[in-house]
């Protein structure tokens, strides 16, 4: 609001106190209010648009109901959240999020489009001892995000040595499961390139 003409000192709705007054133009309705010369001074308008103005000062991207928005949020949470069930594998390992990404979602939405993002792939980090930076990551389907984390027991030498003695028939489903300790329906899915799909 603009400043038009300082009154005189009032007393406040208590009287209590006395406090400048002055006169206002609200630049929302062009209305002339007297308010106290302090609240006139921080006040944008005369009470006609405070909704608009809240609106305007609490949405910085409109992104807060997206997917991309949440895995922004996700992975910011795993890695500086000690609360979050996921900081043991990432933050208390050392992973972090880089400085261009860790308080600003634009540089990380605009780096998303860019790269690959889509409904339904994840985010995936190249090496997953390193940080999350545009450098260590990509955008892949879920199912290569899960088969590439620390905490994963399998790898690709054991999916194809499965397959192998599986193929030569020297194990069965079930001795399989035992020996890699996986349970046979995901040995036979493996054997059947169901799971671990060679591309």
């Amino acid at each position: 609001m603009k400043l038009i003409e300082k009154l005189d000192m009032r007393w406040n709705k208590t009287g209590t106190y006395k406090s400048r007054w002055g006169l206002f133009l609200c630049f929302y309705c062009n209305r002339k209010v007297e308010k106290n010369l302090a609240d006139g001074c921080k006040d944008k308008s005369c009470g006609c648009a405070r909704y608009e103005i809240k609106a305007e000062t609490q949405t910085i991207h409109g992104q807060t109901p997206t997917k991309l928005y949440q895995r922004w949020v996700t992975i910011r949470n795993r890695c500086s959240n000690s609360n979050n069930r996921s900081y043991k594998v990432y933050g208390s390992n050392g992973i972090k999020v880089c400085i261009e990404w860790r308080n600003d979602y634009q540089p990380f939405k605009e780096w998303a489009l860019k790269n690959g993002y889509r409904e339904g792939f994840d985010l995936c980090r190249k090496d997953v001892r390193k940080d999350y930076t545009p450098g260590n990551c990509f955008f892949a389907k879920g199912a290569y995000n899960s088969r590439h984390t620390t905490t994963t027991k399998m790898t690709w030498d054991k999916v194809r040595t499965i397959r192998q003695l599986y193929k030569d028939e020297s194990m069965s489903q079930d001795q399989l499961g035992k020996k890699f300790r996986i349970c046979p329906s995901t040995v036979s899915r493996i054997v059947n390139n169901k799971l671990w799909i060679e591309e």
